[in-house]
């Protein structure tokens, strides 16, 4: 039988928490994480936690998922597979290390997708690293 699972908004890390939470009560391994929902053109938003909205949605929700169900891909029979979906704005990013949020400069929609894209990029390419090209993947 299917699940029934809680709604996952990435936008609030409280409920990836919570998803997250009811995956693992389940005790299911997972065999594929694709992480691909994102916004794009969004005016300058707060989430619940005060972060900009395409980094939260783009990239920190995508993160804390992965956070929170490592165990369950690492537990998969014969593997798994992580897929971080990207956009060819990331080439256009500009990352502002110190003010991934927008707090400080000027907000541009274009550039909140672009560098929320080019974290996803890193993401991917970090886990590639650590846990071996069979696992992550970058679309």
């Amino acid at each position: 039988s299917i699940p029934r699972l809680p709604a996952c908004d990435l936008a609030d890390l409280r409920s990836v928490g919570a998803f997250g939470a009811s995956l693992r009560a389940l005790g299911r391994p997972v065999e594929a994480l694709i992480l691909n929902a994102g916004i794009d053109g969004a005016p300058l938003e707060r989430t619940p936690q005060g972060h900009e909205r395409h980094f939260a949605v783009n990239y920190l929700g995508h993160f804390a998922l992965w956070q929170a169900t490592r165990d369950l891909v690492h537990a998969a029979e014969g593997g798994s597979r992580v897929v971080s979906v990207t956009s060819s704005a990331a080439v256009d990013a500009e990352l502002v290390l110190d003010d991934l949020d927008w707090e400080r400069r000027p907000f541009s929609r274009r550039g909140a997708y672009a560098a929320s894209k080019a974290c996803n990029v890193l993401f991917a390419e970090e886990l590639a690293r650590r846990e071996g090209a069979a696992t992550a993947a970058v679309v």
